[in-house]
């Protein structure tokens, strides 16, 4: 039995049902010990590791990180279902509308470091130290640390049965090796032609995936061409919050807000 099972578990009792009910309810306030107690058995099973062999972190009051015998899942409590499976890179994970808002008003960047990091340090192997984010828009943060690197976005969870009762969380897009940018190509001599079938990065290597950089003909004055970063919409689906625009002075089909 791991120390966290056999620990002492910490239990709120509510007064106010003492005095009315005249009986003590107590909530387990202690989420790895309720999690193990509630879904030890199943997780053992699903990681085929031994419960004594598993380690079981708190993320946030109601999300647990179970780690043993080389696999790592993230759980959420959604009371009306119980304990359901949320690891990045899960294909069956639940089905959920992101939006591009923040939890509590805040923005993003102190909104992940207050609710996102922990959850990040667990799925990068890395902790919280030395982590860097990078705020994509409203809703979306992109972390790098220990070699890896991740897209996080806010969404939400139905957290019981009733109307509006939801659960604002963090949660992992993609989390990808950190590979170092390749250096640009350098420019050909003018008298060789470019090697056939390359492309210079006119945009210089500040896109970041899934945008790419696009160069595009531009119907001003002087016809001249111009590069940007995009996210073509026949590549991949339109991130939360944007739509498939056809700029037809500009790139053709690209993601917009």
């Amino acid at each position: 039995m791991t120390t966290e099972a056999s620990g002492r578990t910490l239990l709120v009792c509510t007064s106010a049902l003492v005095a009315i009910l005249g009986f003590a309810a107590c909530v387990d306030a202690d989420t790895p010990a309720r999690f193990r107690r509630e879904e030890g058995a199943r997780v053992a099973t699903e990681i085929h590791c031994p419960a004594a062999q598993t380690k079981i972190v708190e993320l946030a009051d109601w999300m647990v990180g179970v780690e043993g015998c080389g696999q790592k899942k993230v759980y959420l409590d959604i009371s009306w279902r119980g304990w359901v499976e949320d690891t990045a890179g899960l294909k069956d994970r639940e089905p959920h509308d992101s939006t591009p808002w923040t939890i509590l008003g805040t923005p993003s960047a102190a909104s992940f470091a207050a609710q996102g990091l922990r959850r990040a340090g667990f799925e990068m192997d890395c902790g919280t130290e030395g982590m860097l984010s990078k705020r994509i828009d409203d809703g979306q943060v992109e972390v790098y640390g220990c070699g890896q690197r991740a897209l996080y976005a806010v969404d939400d969870l139905p957290a019981s049965a009733h109307l509006g009762d939801r659960r604002r969380f963090w949660r992992a897009v993609w989390i990808r090796p950190n590979t170092p940018a390749k250096a640009p190509a350098p420019a050909p001599v003018a008298s060789a032609p470019a090697a056939t079938g390359t492309t210079p990065d006119a945009c210089r290597g500040t896109c970041y995936p899934p945008a790419r950089c696009l160069t595009y003909a531009v119907n001003a004055p002087t016809p001249q061409t111009a590069s940007g970063c995009f996210i073509p919409c026949a590549d991949s689906a339109c991130p939360s919050g944007m739509t498939c625009t056809m700029m037809n002075d500009g790139p053709g089909k690209v993601c917009t807000k």
